[in-house]
């Protein structure tokens, strides 16, 4: 009896240490698949990949085996990640973020690689265009910069009397310098004067909401990145404690509390990107297979925010929005 019970708790103990996203059971004849995320994927958008995948064909536990990491927002991390799942010699890997898709393009130069969501790869370096990636890399561009732009834009048109703006962001993200080089042009347009608050870790973000208190600026504008995600329920809070507009193009934003979001549909993004594994699983040279673009985009108003902050969300922004949060 004792040796049954020594057994079942070993296999308890087996179970609850698995690697996250991995299987059990492993066929011999299985191909891996490993997701490098810069941070983390809510658990509805990784199901829809996991749909995706199986719609194309390739069922978890079955003929794929599906390998996912998240770095948490950690750079040293995400290179130590991307080392491992490279030993794991997955047939494709894909990438989540700027950061992760770096530390994956680092890591390896022959196995394919389908980005989700990087800002603009062509201007990063990781590609050399859209149409001919000339690379082991190809996937989805994120369009980070023209989402930036019509956020300031609907930003105009629910508070008018804006002028001053912060942008919280990561300096050391790849897509930070274009990002707010893009905005900071698109400001004086809209009437809007943009400063750049650098926010790299925990002190850093101190410092800055330290600040904030006596700048007392009209908004603030988040570049989603793994840490100021992850850190969102905070900044959040004090904007609200603030009576502070915030908007983000990440729509994890507008449910944590911003005013709003304005974002590529990230479920399409996701069935997109197992579209390209298959297609790669298949024998498809990435070099083939042009960089996409996202084609839906969702507009999120958080109502309940607005009336805290005594805002009246024009009738002309909730036509149009996918999403109300009451």
């Amino acid at each position: 009896m004792k040796l049954v019970r020594s057994a079942a708790l070993a296999l308890v103990v087996s179970l609850l240490f698995a690697p996250l996203g991995s299987q059990a059971s492993q066929p011999e004849e299985a191909v891996r698949v490993a997701y490098l995320a810069t941070g983390e994927v809510p658990p509805p958008l990784w199901r829809e990949f996991v749909k995706s995948m199986s719609e194309h064909g390739w069922v978890e536990g079955q003929n794929v085996v599906l390998e996912y990491r998240t770095g948490r927002g950690d750079r040293e991390r995400l290179a130590s990640l991307a080392e491992q799942l490279v030993q794991l010699k997955p047939a494709v890997m894909l990438t989540g973020g700027s950061p992760a898709t770096v530390a994956v393009k680092r890591a390896t130069a022959t196995i394919p690689i389908v980005m989700v969501g990087v800002g603009d790869p062509v201007r990063y370096g990781l590609v050399a265009s859209l149409t001919q990636p000339e690379s082991n890399l190809t996937g989805l561009s994120f369009l980070a910069n023209d989402l930036s732009v019509k956020a300031l834009e609907l930003l105009r048109e629910i508070v008018p009397t804006a002028r001053r703006v912060v942008v919280l962001g990561n300096p050391s993200n790849p897509g930070a310098p274009s990002f707010l080089e893009d905005v900071q042009a698109a400001g004086p347009n809209l009437g809007l004067t943009i400063r750049f608050a650098a926010i790299a870790t925990d002190h850093e973000l101190d410092l800055q909401l330290k600040a904030l208190e006596g700048e007392r600026p009209d908004a603030l504008f988040i570049i989603p990145n793994g840490f100021l995600i992850a850190a969102r329920r905070r900044i959040l809070d004090f904007a609200a404690a603030n009576r502070l507009p915030a908007l983000s193009i990440n729509p994890l934003f507008a449910a944590s509390g911003a005013l709003m979001t304005y974002s590529p549909n990230f479920t399409q993004l996701l069935r997109r990107a197992a579209w390209f594994a298959d297609r790669l699983l298949r024998g498809a040279d990435p070099r083939d297979l042009p960089v996409e673009q996202p084609t839906k985009f969702n507009l999120v108003v958080n109502l309940k925010t607005a009336k805290a902050l005594g805002l009246e969300i024009p009738q002309s922004i909730l036509l149009r929005a996918d999403r109300v949060i009451e």
